[in-house]
Parts: C-alpha cells; sequence; structure tokens
C-alpha cells in the first residue's frame, strides 16, 4: 500500500493487488492448482491471498474506484479458477463458496478494528476516540 499526500491523502493499491496476484500465480496456482480440487483452490485464494490484497486497508478511506478495483481482483481469480468470462458465473460461484463483496469484508473488519481502538487505554487512540466513535455509529447503521 502506498501513501500519497497532496491535497488530500489517497492510497495506492498498485503494490497490494501485485501482491495478491503474485501469491495467487505462484502459490496457489503455480504448486497446487494441478493436484487439489478447485474448492481447495477457492479455500486457499479466501484464507492466504484475500489477507494479502485487503492488509491494512480497513484503517483507509477507499474510494468506490479503489473498491470496485479490488473486487476486479477478486473476481478475476475465480475467472481463472473456473476458466469463465461471464459475470453472473463468477457471482454465483462467490456466492457459493461464501466470498463477499470487498466492500462488505472491509466493513466488517473496519467495524472490528473501530470497536478494538475505541478499547484502547492509549493518550494517542484517546484523542480520536470521538471520531472513532462516531465512524462506528455511522457503520453500525
Amino acid at each position: 500500500m502506498s501513501v500519497f499526500f497532496a491535497k488530500n491523502f489517497s492510497v495506492g493499491l498498485n503494490y497490494a493487488k501485485k501482491s495478491f496476484y503474485g501469491a495467487l500465480n505462484v502459490c496457489v496456482f503455480g504448486k497446487v492448482k494441478r493436484v487439489v480440487s478447485d474448492n481447495v483452490v477457492v479455500k486457499l485464494l479466501k484464507t492466504k491471498c484475500l489477507l494479502i490484497l485487503l492488509y491494512v486497508l480497513e484503517a483507509c478511506l477507499l474510494t468506490k474506484t479503489q473498491l470496485k478495483s479490488l473486487n476486479y481482483a477478486v473476481s478475476s481469480s475465480f475467472r481463472k479458477t473456473y476458466n469463465v468470462s461471464s459475470n453472473e458465473i463468477v457471482y454465483s460461484c462467490r456466492c457459493t463458496f461464501n466470498c463477499a463483496d470487498v466492500e462488505d469484508i472491509l466493513c466488517t473488519r473496519k467495524r472490528k478494528f473501530l470497536q478494538k481502538y475505541c478499547l484502547l487505554d492509549n493518550v494517542v487512540c484517546a484523542l480520536c476516540r470521538h471520531e472513532a466513535d462516531i465512524e462506528l455509529a455511522l457503520s453500525s447503521a
């Protein structure tokens, strides 16, 4: 992840996506794809590769375009696993394997992050606790 500062902070996702595709291609497709079922490949995708893609992003403000880009990365891995091009089939596969939308995953992770943050007994965290409480209330609504 890269953070850029101009007028506003922005988050660059190129490194996260590159690492995700690297883990997927080298570790999953390169080493185990030929000897295991597609179910195992999807399980590895969800438990290993998805964590690489979403690392620390619950603490970042992402645009809709960035969320779509992350979602595309996950969907493209399903396309490659099942050798399909139809978005409907990819959506069906993601539902079958309970692979939620990236926005939903990040929302859940952000809620957990903010709940833990609000419980910290730290001077620095206390400075921003009010904003964390507000954001937590907004995400729960």
